[in-house]
């Protein structure tokens, strides 16, 4: 039985996406938050490399400042239109 959480779902994904592109975890999440990193209010956020992997590998739990921006319906709404 497969788990439903961010590991499980970004893996997917990017499976999907680097197959043709080979994009690095990094460059995926980028892509994937690209408005939570577009937000002036996120501009002195980075993503490091080691936390990055523990998201993908679901070892850490996501930032708590992307959760909170993406909670937010408007802002759930700009996801789905990234993902698709």
């Amino acid at each position: 039985m497969n788990r439903c959480d961010f590991s499980s779902i970004s893996t997917c994904l990017k499976n999907h996406i680097s197959e043709s592109n080979q994009m690095s975890q990094p460059d995926f999440l980028y892509e994937l938050f690209e408005d939570f990193m577009d937000d002036p209010t996120n501009q002195d956020f980075s993503m490091d490399n080691g936390l990055v992997c523990r998201w993908m590998t679901g070892q850490a739990k996501i930032s708590p400042k992307i959760s909170a921006y993406y909670s937010k319906p408007s802002n759930q709404e700009k996801l789905a239109h990234t993902i698709h």
